[in-house]
């Protein structure tokens, strides 16, 4: 997946200031052992404070321009740490009705074409309101942990996710499925047919991404209303 929003940006700052790229490595090597948006800022302002001061004997305005450039990494990391604060996103949403199967569409030369589709909606079962929540819907084919494709949606935007309230449908689907000549239930029972599995992901902002729920796809046919609900027993979550 793509680096986190904070981090670009953090990297960007330290190149356009002439930071040392071995600082700059240093930092993202620091990140991905231990990812926290809390310490690749406080680094960031060590980075700035410790150029400047190596600075001060041997160019002063250059000089003043880094103190005012780390003085300017630290207002931004005292308001990341007063003004941001991190989701657990495990234990702010929950998936429910949660429904999927294959979708039936023509593809060309009047051949049948099924891609994989999950609907669910989001709880917040957390005391506080959401916002600027995104999920990632991926779809994996058999045992394969890589990604037969993803898709990603915006759950929450700016109007806030009250407590115990719940999101509007959101609808997953594929872009890529299985496509032929045979007719549908053929096509669901064919040999080369590979059982899909769904895997739902979730972050708010700019944070990491969590697991949130992931299902198995039932070889079925749906049409635009998803009839097939989740049926969650101890073992997790499966489709009936």
């Amino acid at each position: 997946m793509r680096a986190p929003a904070h981090l670009r940006a953090a990297v960007r700052l330290l190149e356009r200031c002439g930071i040392d790229e071995a600082v700059v490595g240093d930092l993202l090597e620091m990140h991905e052992a231990r990812p926290s948006v809390l310490r690749i800022w406080r680094e960031v302002a060590g980075a700035f404070l410790a150029t400047g001061i190596g600075h001060l004997g041997e160019n002063k305005p250059q000089a003043v321009r880094r103190a005012a450039t780390a003085a300017a990494a630290i207002w931004l990391l005292g308001y990341s740490v007063t003004g941001y604060s991190r989701v657990d996103m495990a234990r702010s949403l929950r998936v429910e009705e949660l429904s999927g199967g294959w979708f039936e569409t023509d593809a060309a030369n009047g051949r049948t074409r099924l891609l994989p589709t999950a609907t669910f909606q989001l709880r917040n079962i957390s005391t506080e309101p959401l916002t600027s929540v995104q999920v990632n819907v991926l779809f994996r084919r058999g045992r394969d942990r890589e990604a037969w494709s993803d898709v990603f949606r915006k759950a929450v935007s700016r109007q806030p996710l009250a407590s115990g309230m719940t999101t509007g449908q959101i609808v997953a689907q594929s872009p890529v499925g299985y496509t032929g000549d045979e007719a549908t239930n053929h096509l669901l029972t064919n040999s080369h047919f590979v059982d899909t599995g769904v895997a739902i992901y979730a972050r708010h902002g700019s944070d990491e991404w969590t697991l949130l729920d992931e299902f198995p796809l039932p070889r079925r046919i749906v049409g635009q209303q998803f009839g097939y609900r989740a049926e969650r027993t101890a073992f997790g979550s499966r489709l009936r």
